[in-house]
């Protein structure tokens, strides 16, 4: 997940400084996806210092709600022969509100959290029924 020293967090700020010169009349700005860093990593200090808000903290404050999960999720290991257990929060879905509204989150879930039970067939001969729908859990809010 390493990238040269500095550089996602100029792309954070490329883009939220982009958002923010076209927000005018716009009630709400959405920057959502695998952002492939972890809560405390250097490079979330751009999410941080903008004025974007975190969905999951704002719902669930200090719950981890790892998105990326060795332990329960076992396909990046198997597909990438890794033994680790590597969990972290990689994917959010952040807002901002550059007219006011008082917009609040209610909840915030995470999806694609159990194997694909009553799917048929087989991908590289692992039945489908014990696949995760990723290897990414997927965010609703």
């Amino acid at each position: 997940f390493e990238t040269v020293p500095g550089v996602r967090q100029q792309q954070l700020n490329t883009i939220f400084n982009a958002l923010l010169k076209e927000s005018n009349n716009i009630e709400m700005i959405f920057v959502l996806g695998d952002f492939n860093f972890a809560d405390g990593d250097k490079d979330e200090k751009a999410v941080e210092e903008s004025e974007f808000a975190d969905t999951w903290q704002i719902v669930h404050g200090d719950d981890p709600g790892f998105t990326f999960d060795m332990q329960r999720n076992w396909m990046k290991k198997r597909h990438e022969g890794r033994t680790e257990n590597y969990r972290s929060r990689l994917d959010r879905i952040l807002y901002l509100e550059p007219q006011p509204i008082n917009w609040v989150p209610k909840e915030c879930l995470l999806l694609g959290t159990e194997t694909m039970k009553e799917t048929g067939g087989t991908e590289s001969g692992i039945p489908l029924s014990e696949l995760f729908p990723s290897d990414h859990f997927g965010l609703l809010a």
